[in-house]
């Protein structure tokens, strides 16, 4: 029995020593990545579109939930350089990104404005992933108020604009959007 116990502990010990080994890499990694991408962005002698992809990067995909402060403050620099540029697209980016930050802090009438002159810009730009984007996210403001029939209708647009251009993943969040509405109407049969 002794020696069925000790290798039990040995194999434990050897699978998390395993685990580490494998793990740690891809946790430098990810540090040197955002590291990276900071430095791009802080480095002026880099082409400004360059510094705003790296931001755009780094602030929605690595700050958004961890340091959603920071990322509420380099989202505001980085809409000062595109509109600055006049790009566009990276405006729209910063003000969805923006706007998802707030909605967390529940100040729907700001989250509102931002997303209406987010949807303005997308427009003008003919910015169909950034429209689709930002009319889910004033879905997600709308059915928070209990506002379902404003949602739907703002999803439906994302859904069509999402569909229009292959956006996957826009799709996918429309329809999960779509579940949540049935749920929060007890309405399981759709």
């Amino acid at each position: 029995m002794q020696k069925d116990l000790s290798s039990t502990y040995y194999y434990i010990n050897g699978v998390k020593y395993l685990f580490i080994l494998i793990l740690f890499p891809c946790l430098i990694s990810a540090q040197y990545n955002a590291d990276s991408l900071l430095n791009v962005w802080n480095d002026a002698n880099q082409p400004d579109k360059n510094r705003l992809k790296a931001i755009t990067f780094l602030v929605s995909e690595k700050y958004v939930f961890s340091k959603t402060d920071t990322a509420y403050i380099l989202a505001q620099q980085m809409y000062d350089l595109a509109n600055k540029n006049n790009f566009k697209t990276f405006m729209v980016d910063a003000l969805n990104i923006q706007a998802f930050l707030l909605r967390s802090k529940g100040n729907y009438p700001k989250v509102l404005a931002i997303l209406s002159h987010s949807l303005e810009i997308a427009e003008l730009a003919d910015y169909k992933k950034g429209l689709a984007r930002a009319l889910l996210k004033k879905g997600h403001i709308y059915v928070y108020q209990s506002k379902f029939p404003e949602a739907i209708a703002l999803y439906d647009r994302s859904l069509k604009l999402s569909e229009s251009i292959g956006y996957k993943k826009g799709i996918a969040n429309v329809f999960n959007a779509f579940g949540k509405i049935n749920y929060y109407q007890a309405d399981y049969e759709k």
